[in-house]
């Protein structure tokens, strides 16, 4: 019997800037030779190129957090001074620099295509949410937004310059999902890089679709876990729809001693990095006649993402409207999902009188400690000893 579901929703587009919906070549073109020739110096395509080769680098360097981004920005003008002709000599590549981004910004050129594929999305994929995620300017890819007409069509923008972090660092995804405030397994990232789009999804645990994919793609698509590639807009079009339509229906069923077989599998794939990293586990290992007389005890749910089982949650009874979940687990693949979350809440909608409800779990475990109390609103109460292992007790109670 079906006791409760929730849907997860595939709506929230992070999208890559340039080269992906913007052809910040042609605007860095158009503004390099505007800004050069007004200092005096010469501009040609060679100039552009070997600017370009160079900015390509550093970029890749502030990308691994080698160099800043005023080092980023003074770099590639006195490069490029020392290939112009023409007396660089008194210039600030700084005030060069800012000079070009405003150029850049009062530039922006779409790619062909791009703002009929942002309309058709907004029009088609119901509550899609359009998010620049981008390293780079926050006046450059404002302006060229603003120039193109594309920021009328945007929810949201996470621009590396204003973030304090640039892709692919997980932590520039994190303050995305916070903003977002809704599970990763509500967003994807579209993107042309392999080294900031693919790999900082890859690093977030988001899905992806590398756009525009070149080289050995087979290759990409496994080093940086791809999930989709797309070569054109129509293509990244149906891409994008289908991956909307995917979007689950969490369900739970309550489970029956005839359930133990399959409760032992999902208990001991939830938790066998455990097992591996601790040598021991609780949950991991159970016979079918420890699982039997587990769910005799202890009421447990099977979690499921359409009809296939992903994890399971116990809670019981300790005292009047006063609950304690026993075991919340969910498979890997399954995780990083929102499925965890949407678990908590059905205990709470399933045992309606609840006042107060507690946990425990490792206190070594930062992640269900950041999980239960950032996610899940519990808050540490205590700690106490199981063996060898020290435990966070967790509590919630109910604002009457």
């Amino acid at each position: 019997m079906i006791e409760g579901q929730a849907e997860i929703m595939h709506h929230n587009f992070l999208f890559d800037l340039d080269q992906t919906l913007l052809d910040f070549h042609a605007s860095e073109y158009k503004a390099l030779g505007i800004v050069l020739r007004a200092n005096g110096l010469s501009f040609s395509d060679e100039i552009y190129r070997a600017f370009k080769a160079c900015n390509k680098s550093l970029w890749l360097e502030l990308e691994k957090g080698t160099i800043s981004r005023a080092e980023l920005f003074t770099k590639r003008f006195l490069d490029v001074f020392s290939r112009c002709e023409g007396d660089a000599s008194g210039l600030d590549p700084l005030k060069v620099n800012d000079d070009f981004i405003r150029t850049m910004s009062v530039n922006g050129v779409l790619m062909d295509g791009a703002l009929e594929f942002i309309r058709k999305l907004r029009e088609s994929i119901p509550d899609a949410r359009i998010y620049i995620a981008s390293n780079g300017a926050t006046v450059n890819a404002k302006g060229r937004m603003a120039s193109t007409g594309l920021d009328r069509y945007i929810d949201g923008l996470f621009i590396s310059e204003d973030m304090g972090v640039t892709k692919p660092d997980p932590a520039f995804f994190d303050l995305c999902l916070n903003q977002i405030g809704e599970p990763k397994s509500s967003c994807i990232m579209i993107g042309d890089s392999l080294t900031s789009d693919m790999l900082g999804a890859k690093n977030a645990s988001l899905d992806s679709v590398w756009f525009m994919p070149s080289g050995n793609v087979e290759e990409a698509v496994a080093a940086y876990c791809i999930k989709y590639c797309a070569s054109s807009f129509d293509e990244l079009f149906e891409i994008l729809k289908k991956w909307s339509s995917d979007a689950g229906i969490i369900r739970f069923r309550q489970a029956e001693t005839d359930d133990a077989g399959l409760l032992v599998d999902i208990y001991n794939a939830s938790f066998f990095s455990d097992y591996q990293r601790f040598g021991t586990c609780p949950g991991y290992g159970k016979t079918i006649e420890m699982m039997e007389e587990s769910i005799r005890l202890y009421p447990k749910h099977i979690i499921l993402c359409g009809n296939k089982p992903v994890g399971c949650i116990s809670c019981h009874q300790t005292g009047p409207q006063e609950y304690e979940i026993g075991c919340l687990c969910v498979i890997p693949e399954y995780q990083g999902k929102g499925i965890g979350t949407q678990a908590v809440k059905f205990v709470q909608d399933y045992y309606d009188d609840w006042k107060r409800i507690t946990l425990v779990t490792p206190l070594h475990k930062r992640e269900n400690v950041r999980f239960y109390t950032e996610k899940c609103g519990f808050q540490v109460v205590g700690t106490e000893r199981d063996g060898d292992t020290e435990l966070a007790r967790f509590l919630i109670e109910r604002q009457v």
